[in-house]
């Protein structure tokens, strides 16, 4: 049976971890225990931002005496946030290890902008009763200045591929959808999804996180070699991020009939 977020909080009691003496260990412990209670229950997502920070309360009371701990944000797995979001099937492509980078964030417009995690796979489409093949981005973003994010920061996610240029190939025109996530912690976590574009892991691939809705020849450039940047007079939000996608899982023949039914 599913635990609730207090169920999980209730066995540190087992570790003699509570509210009132949790200042007599160390941040680091503490964090350590947090990150091990997310990683190995399995829980029932809460909706309300609320209830949901009793889960690492501790954490913020022993990020309280130490201002180190509290430098170093914690983030959720992307299985936690698709669990969070009440996408069970979605959080089962987040188990293997392939699925999480660990790629350094990037800062923009006073944003941290975390890659968490990335998975491709077949699972029951939210629209029709189509099983259809997607890729999934899970985005952390937190404010760099270190306060919390009280709202949404609405900035758009897109995957780019090295050659194609941006305003044609984009999270638009390969069936990308954005889904609204949580602010949790004074984090904002967003999942995205498209085509699956590990179809095109023989060639650079891109993620982008930017201002504005569909990409443009104001936002991004495309050099003669086919790399894609940010254009100069672009002044928004601009993270880039390569993506290490597996070359054994590209497919040229899928890839061409996408490429065609776009209009290359």
């Amino acid at each position: 049976m599913k635990k609730s977020l207090f169920d999980i909080f209730d066995c540190y009691e087992d570790e003699n971890v509570n509210i009132k003496n949790v200042y007599t260990i160390s941040p680091d412990d503490i964090i350590k225990l947090t990150k091990s209670k997310i990683s190995d229950e399995t829980f029932k997502p809460i909706k309300s931002a609320r209830r949901i920070s009793i889960l690492i309360v501790a954490v913020v009371a022993a990020c309280l005496l130490s201002i180190t701990a509290c430098a170093a944000i914690y983030f959720l797995t992307p299985k936690d946030v698709a669990q969070a979001l009440e996408r069970y099937q979605l959080a089962e492509l987040f188990t293997d290890e392939d699925t999480i980078y660990n790629i350094p964030p990037q800062q923009s417009g006073g944003y941290n902008i975390k890659l968490l995690g990335i998975a491709s796979g077949t699972i029951l489409s939210d629209y029709s009763n189509v099983d259809t093949e997607k890729t999934y981005f899970v985005i952390a973003i937190s404010n760099s200045d270190g306060t919390p994010v009280l709202d949404y920061s609405d900035l758009m996610v897109s995957p780019f591929v090295k050659g194609y240029q941006p305003w044609l190939l984009n999270i638009f025109t390969i069936d990308g959808v954005k889904k609204r996530g949580f602010i949790y912690e004074g984090v904002e976590y967003n999942i995205f999804e498209c085509s699956n574009i590990e179809i095109f892991a023989d060639k650079t691939v891109y993620l982008a996180v930017y201002d504005g809705l569909a990409p443009s020849r104001s936002t991004f450039a495309m050099a003669d070699d086919g790399t894609i940047s940010f254009n100069e007079e672009y002044t928004g939000v601009q993270a880039m991020f390569e993506i290490p996608l597996d070359k054994s899982k590209a497919d040229v023949e899928a890839a061409n009939e996408l490429l065609e039914k776009i209009g290359f």
